[in-house]
This record gives structure tokens, sequence and C-alpha cells, in this order.
């Protein structure tokens, strides 16, 4: 399973490292999930598993806790989640 998303990952072009730096910059060193300044991890918005591509357009910088509970989640997806999750933690529910 792994080669075919590699093969699928490999006809879009792969960001750089430069363009990787500058999208940590614009997330101010921040996981754009919680919000944890953290090392940084590159996470699909849309996973490779689920067609999404290795352009600069389908990343996000991502906590490592965040990355590993987005699995194969959407970006969509997994803020929906943790919209939901942020909700049924409020004392106001």
């Amino acid at each position: 399973m792994n080669h075919r998303r590699r093969d699928r990952a490999s006809t879009t072009t792969p960001f750089t490292y430069q363009e990787w730096l500058a999208l940590k910059e614009q997330f101010g060193g921040r996981c754009a999930y919680c919000d944890v300044i953290a090392p940084l991890q590159v996470d699909h918005r849309t996973p490779l598993a689920r067609g999404g591509s290795n352009s600069i357009e389908n990343i996000l910088p991502a906590c490592a806790t965040c990355n590993q509970r987005k699995h194969t989640l959407t970006d969509e997806e997994f803020r929906a989640r943790l919209a939901a999750e942020k909700d049924r933690q409020s004392p106001y529910n």
C-alpha cells in the first residue's frame, strides 16, 4: 500500500525546504491545530492515503501529538473533531 501512496505523491511537485521553512514561519512556529510551540512535523491537509499531494498547498505544520491523532483524517475532519471535543469539555454546555 505504501508504494501506491508514494507513486501518487510523486506525480505532484513536492514542496521545497524553503517553502516548508516559510510555512512554519507563517504559523509562528506553532502547530496549525492546537497552536502549541513545539517541534513541527509535516502534515498533509488531505492525507496521501486519501489522494492528497505533496505540494505546499496541501501541507500544514503540526506537533507530533496532533499529527498522530489526525492520522488519515482530512484537515476539515480533524478540526471538526477538535471543536467537538472542546465543546464537550466546556463548562457551559
